[in-house]
Parts: structure tokens; C-alpha cells; sequence
């Protein structure tokens, strides 16, 4: 049977009407923000840095890592707010209509004629497509359909002449393709699936409360997830973005660590993100185009894409880089097991690290150790603020060994390096605790 719109005792149609209104109202606002999508990420623009005017050589260089097109969806429009690839490629002196070009959907579609024409009219050398397969992959399953709709996306974005899509022929729309031995780079972000579901607990699909669209198997999307990877190492000119671990990691608690251009900083899912999805201007905005150029300026190291220079980071403001009060240290598996030992940190070469603590608390300390073991993740950092205060130092450990020496790897070694040098962090203790979902 079909359930009908009911209305209150004695309203008549008044309900249906009032839900019929309220639809058409819920609509035209999501039509509103859409249109805001696409005109207020240029309003917005910041211009191009200033040595795009003043170091004329320097400018020509980075230009030519270009044309640029940017594919995606609403988190790469700057919903709202700035586009993040927009500030990448003004960071490479380019600008909308010169150099650059963008289109994004908010919905299931396709931007393969807009593609399809910018390849031919301007030879785009670079492809940033972040967020593209986002609508596409909602709820999907791994099978072959999957993989037939991957291998299909991938080959249109990387001109892949091996696929029945790409006709590299004399006569072919992609003839050049082979006759000016033309090959655009292409980063591509891996799925976004931090809001996938645990199959063998609940069924996703079925749900009395939510929307189901969007949701499907943590197990599905990791398989997904490794065969858009192996694609990529399967084919020279794809890259990918690992989009997924900082959205999941974010998800799941954890702060995220920027660890760029001499800046060190942690930032939560409220810092970057104004609706848990899409990045504030700033800082969000900024580390996002920063992580791209990160990406990109390791493929340029590669020599994948030709270029003498890499691409400079966008300066964040000094203000969203809060000084460190104490230090988190994550493990995979509970380590209160140690409780009451003094424990040791080393390299993974075998060489003592040792962490230095503020003297406000060495009475404190001297009672009650430096390091404390209160549990999971969230209950730790909020049970610990006296130990760690309120923006600790939050990093992953590498292993802890049977003796309760604890293993950092090079990483996490370069990390402490920094905080030791910045004369601003005053570390009260520290605390070791289990990963969030453990």
C-alpha cells in the first residue's frame, strides 16, 4: 500500500498542502546554494600571490605546468566558500579562463564534452580531479559493473587509447593523442567513504531513521578503494589523492597533523570543515590546495609532469597554528598494560628519543609520571587535559614492544623534531592511548 501525506483532525488538505510547500521551499534553496556554489568561489578569490606580477621568469615557469582543469563535485566547488583547486592553480599563476578551467557536478552526471572539448581547444596538461567520483560511487557494491564504471572514468580523464571510449585513430576526436604523443597528468582522488557502514553488523540499505543513499560497505569501499590504487600503478600518467584516510581519520576523532612548508598544526573536523564535508575558506580551503600541491609537487620531483621548479604553498595564517600544551601518543593496540612503568621511546634504527617537558609541571610529573595510560582516544583527551592540556601534539606510534619500549618511526621523529625546536610549545605530560573504534 502506498503511504498517503496525512493531516492533522480537523486541518482538511492544510497538511498536504503545508508538506507540498514546504518541499518546493526545501528545492529552491538547494538550487540557491547550488547557483551560490558556482559564482561565490571567484567572489572570493584572493588574485593571484604577488610573484605572479613580480617575478615575471619565475610566473612563466609555473604556468607551464598548465592548462589546468579541475573535475569534481561540491567540495571542489568551494560550496560556499573558496575552491581549493582554484587556489592551486592560482598558486601556479593561473586564473579562470587563462590557464584554468572548472566544472563541477552536484549530482550523478557526467563533464566529459566540457572535458572532451578543453582537450582539444587548449590541450590541458593537468587534471585535478579530487572529489570527481564522489556522486558515482555512493552505495555501490565491488563487482564488475564497479569496475567496468571505474576503468571507463579513468581512461576519459587519462586518454587512455586502449579503451573502445578513446579513439586515438588518424581520424579519431583523440587523434593527437598519439600523433603529438600527448598524455595529460591526471591526480584523482580515491573515495571519500568515511561514512560507510560496518556490513556485518547492520545493513545499510535498510533504516528506519536515515537516508541510505549515501552509505554502503566499509568492505566494498576498501576493495574499491584498492582497485582505483592498483589502476593507478598500472597506469604511468594517473596519480591519486588520498582523500579517503584524511576524511576517515578526521571522522573518527582524530585531529589531522599539517606538517608543511616549516608549519606544524592540528587541526580537527570543525577547524577545516563547516558542515563536517566541505572546507571553511580558511584555513580549510588552504590545506586542502596545500595537500593537492603537496601531491603535485612529488610528481613533478618524479618527473612526471616536466617542470624545473615545484609549486609554492599557499601561506596560512600564523594565527590557526595554536602553540602545543602536551603530547598524544596513538597505539593499535591497548598499552595500559604499562601503567606505572617509565617507558622508552626509539627510533626504528635503535636510537633513544627523549621528550622534554615544561618545569610548570615537574611536581606533578614526579608523582605521577610523565606518561599516563587512560584508555581510548576520546576519553583520554578529555580526561587528560590537566596531563596535556588543550591542543596536545597527537601522532600515531609505530609499534610498542613487549618490554613496553615504544618504536616512532621517521615521521613521527621529524614531527617531535619540530616541536622541540618552536620555543612557543610548553609540553605539561603525556599520555598513551588506543587509536578511536579500537
Amino acid at each position: 500500500m502506498q503511504k498517503r501525506l496525512s493531516s492533522p483532525p480537523g486541518s482538511g488538505g492544510s497538511g498536504i498542502i503545508r508538506e507540498y510547500i514546504r518541499i518546493i521551499f526545501v528545492k529552491k534553496l538547494i538550487t540557491v546554494l547550488v547557483l551560490f556554489s558556482v559564482v561565490i568561489p571567484d567572489l572570493l578569490a584572493s588574485g593571484l600571490p604577488s610573484y605572479c606580477e613580480n617575478n615575471p621568469g619565475f610566473s612563466d615557469k609555473l604556468q607551464r605546468i598548465g592548462p589546468v582543469i579541475s573535475l569534481g563535485a561540491s567540495t571542489s566547488s568551494g560550496l560556499l566558500a573558496k575552491s581549493f583547486p582554484t587556489l592551486v592553480a592560482n598558486q601556479m599563476c593561473l586564473e579562470k579562463g587563462s590557464g584554468f578551467e572548472s566544472k563541477y557536478s552536484f549530482g550523478f552526471g557526467t563533464n566529459y564534452s566540457f572535458l572532451k572539448d578543453k582537450f582539444i581547444e587548449q590541450r590541458s596538461k593537468l587534471i585535478v580531479a579530487i572529489d570527481h567520483l564522489h556522486h558515482g560511487m555512493k552505495g555501490r557494491k565491488f563487482n564488475s559493473a564497479t569496475k567496468t564504471y571505474i576503468d571507463k572514468e579513468i581512461a576519459l580523464l587519462a586518454l587512455d587509447c586502449k579503451h573502445s571510449r578513446i579513439d586515438c585513430s588518424p581520424t579519431g576526436d583523440y587523434h593527437f593523442v598519439e600523433q603529438e604523443n600527448f598524455q595529460p597528468v591526471v591526480l584523482l582522488g580515491d573515495i571519500f567513504a568515511f561514512y560507510a557502514v560496518d556490513c556485518t553488523k547492520t545493513d545499510p540499505f535498510i533504516s528506519d531513521q536515515d537516508s541510505n543513499e549515501d552509505k554502503g560497505c566499509i568492505d566494498d569501499y576498501n576493495k574499491i578503494n584498492q582497485y582505483i590504487w592498483q589502476k593507478a600503478s598500472d597506469t604511468p600518467n594517473l596519480f591519486i589523492f588520498p582523500g579517503n584516510r584524511f576524511y576517515r581519520e578526521l571522522h573518527s576523532g582524530l585531529p589531522f597533523l599539517y606538517n608543511l612548508d616549516g608549519k606544524l598544526g592540528s587541526f580537527y573536523t570543525s577547524d577545516i570543515f563547516w558542515d563536517r564535508f566541505h572546507p571553511w575558506s580558511e584555513p580549510g580551503a588552504q590545506i586542502m590546495a596545500n595537500l593537492v600541491i603537496e601531491r603535485l609537487n612529488e610528481i613533478i620531483l618524479k618527473g612526471a609532469i616536466p617542470s624545473s621548479i615545484t609549486i609554492p604553498y599557499i601561506q596560512i595564517d600564523e594565527a590557526y597554528f595554536k602553540p602545543f600544551t602536551g603530547v598524544v601518543l596513538i597505539a593499535e593496540t591497548d598499552a595500559s598494560r604499562f601503567a606505572g612503568t617509565k617507558p622508552r621511546f626509539f627510533s626504528v634504527q635503535g636510537e633513544e628519543i627523549f621528550f622534554k617537558f615544561s618545569e610548570k609541571t615537574r611536581s606533578s610529573r614526579k608523582d605521577n609520571g610523565d606518561w599516563g595510560y587512560p584508555g581510548k582516544f576520546k576519553e583520554a583527551v578529555k580526561s587528560s587535559v590537566d596531563r596535556v592540556g588543550k591542543n596536545p601534539l597527537v601522532i600515531k606510534i609505530e609499534e610498542i614492544a613487549e618490554s613496553g619500549d615504544i618504536v616512532l618511526g621517521n615521521e613521527q621523529l621529524s614531527v617531535i623534531k619540530k616541536l622541540s625546536e618552536d620555543p612557543r610549545n610548553q609540553l605539561l605530560g603525556g599520555v598513551i592511548t588506543i587509536a578511536p573504534g579500537e
